[in-house]
């Protein structure tokens, strides 16, 4: 069914004035007598300037409604929004701009997400610019796996009913970054690594993990996982899990940090898309359990992200550096997109640890994101993983490289935990070992290494 044309004009306009006009461009892009739009509407746009952030991805932000809903065929769209201060309530600024409010921000920073009618946007947006509670408002836009189809399975290898009760492989990349000189050597079927570490994925399931905690997330709150979440049906997120932690134990595969505790945050659907309204709610939850308990070392792993097309942070990437500077060490996928990674969320974040991939002849993988902000490189083609219960495959992409890091890190922690997010990165680029060809210029040449952990 289609809008008629005044609606379809009144869409259109509120979409070209917050793509163009909010983000100061649009003497360069497009003038207001061209686009039929009135000098009330050029003034709301002028002045909200300076406070709606990257409105070139409010397309992105838009939710359609079902027929006969009260917001009609014109749909709501997704707004994070952040306070002045933390004073500010959240409830008094949804009551203020009846804004639908679905997450409330205070340890990573004030703020909240929320929807609004794209019918108000345009009032909305006019009547924040000029109220000194808000800092900033942008739209909420999805993220999803890093890589979806480079990281879809190449093959099967079923071990049979008991196949995985009698054979332990160690995958070729645990092997090759020095999983075995490692201080669990892994392979030996002894020892576990005493830190926590949270895969914020599509879950994880397999026996041959020590999953501590199955959470999912939406604007209900984190509650346990349901039965599709515990089946992890996407099978990424059990396969990045297995790749930093699967237990020495005879089992399966064994991971670089074997038996570290998983905490499987289901962030994104079994479609492999998640909101960023939510992941920073997951982060929230982390800093503040790491605030509670500061000396208890924290590694997080998120092989998610999205290109926003800029190096400007948003407020996942803001979230992200104030969980770092509460202690969390974070490790980030690069990408698969074969770009620069500056304008990919949340890989950009400088205070991370982004990682992009190499192949078995240390190489670097022609999709790998690359640039100044890729940290370090790790095993990121046709590596083996966990899949269902009696089966291994094999992935390719950044998502399987990071947990790679994510591993290295648990390691470094389970030793010195007192360490800084800081420390863990330098000593992770220290003690790698460079030689990684065919980078893009720019690139670094170290591979992780945890022959000295």
């Amino acid at each position: 069914m289609f809008l008629n044309r005044r609606l379809q004009r009144g869409v259109f306009v509120v979409i070209i004035l917050a793509l163009f006009y909010l983000a100061g461009c649009a003497d360069a892009l497009i003038n207001a007598e061209e686009a039929g739009v009135s000098e009330a509407e050029q003034a709301w746009a002028d002045q909200s300037a300076g406070k709606l952030r990257h409105a070139h991805l409010m397309d992105r932000a838009t939710e359609h409604t079902e027929a006969g809903k009260a917001e009609g065929l014109l749909g709501r769209i997704r707004l994070v929004i952040g306070f002045r201060d933390g004073t500010v309530s959240a409830n008094r600024i949804a009551s203020r701009y009846r804004i639908a409010s679905r997450y409330e921000y205070e340890t990573v920073f004030p703020g909240m997400a929320g929807d609004v009618s794209l019918l108000s946007l345009a009032d909305v947006l006019a009547r924040m610019a000029t109220d000194p509670d808000i800092r900033w408002v942008e739209p909420d836009i999805d993220l999803s796996l890093i890589g979806n189809i480079l990281n879809t399975v190449k093959g099967i290898r079923n071990l049979g009913p008991l196949g995985l009760l009698l054979t332990q492989e160690i995958p070729w990349g645990v092997e090759h970054i020095g999983g075995r000189e490692s201080s669990t050597r892994a392979g030996d079927h002894r020892g576990s690594v005493d830190v926590d570490l949270y895969v914020l994925d599509t879950g994880a399931s397999h026996p041959d993990l020590d999953v501590d905690e199955c959470l999912q997330f939406s604007d209900l709150g984190p509650r346990p996982c349901g039965l599709l979440g515990v089946l992890d049906l996407d099978h990424h997120g059990t396969e990045v899990a297995g790749t930093a932690a699967a237990r020495d134990n005879r089992f399966g595969l064994v991971g670089v940090a074997p038996g570290a505790r998983i905490h499987a945050f289901k962030v994104l659907n079994n479609l492999g898309v998640g909101e960023l309204s939510a992941m920073i709610a997951v982060v929230e939850l982390i800093t503040e359990r790491k605030l509670a308990h500061p000396s208890n070392p924290i590694v997080v792993n998120m092989s998610l992200g999205a290109d926003v097309g800029t190096t400007a942070y948003n407020g996942l990437d803001e979230a992200i550096r104030s969980s770092i500077e509460a202690g969390v060490v974070y490790v980030l996928a690069a990408g698969n997109e074969g770009v620069d990674a500056s304008t990919v969320t949340p890989a950009h974040v400088a205070e991370a640890i982004t990682v992009g991939a190499y192949d078995a002849g240390e190489a670097f993988s022609w999709f790998s994101n690359h640039g100044p902000v890729v940290d370090i490189l790790a095993p990121g083609e046709d590596v083996e993983v966990l899949y269902r219960l009696n089966t291994i495959t094999w992935t390719s992409g950044t998502s399987v490289a990071a947990p790679h890091v994510a591993g290295a890190a648990a390691l470094l922690l389970a030793r010195r935990p007192r360490m800084t997010p800081a420390q863990v990165r330098e000593t992770l680029v220290s003690h790698g070992r460079p030689g990684i060809t065919a980078g893009p210029a720019g690139t670094t040449d170290v591979s992780v290494y945890v022959g000295d952990f």
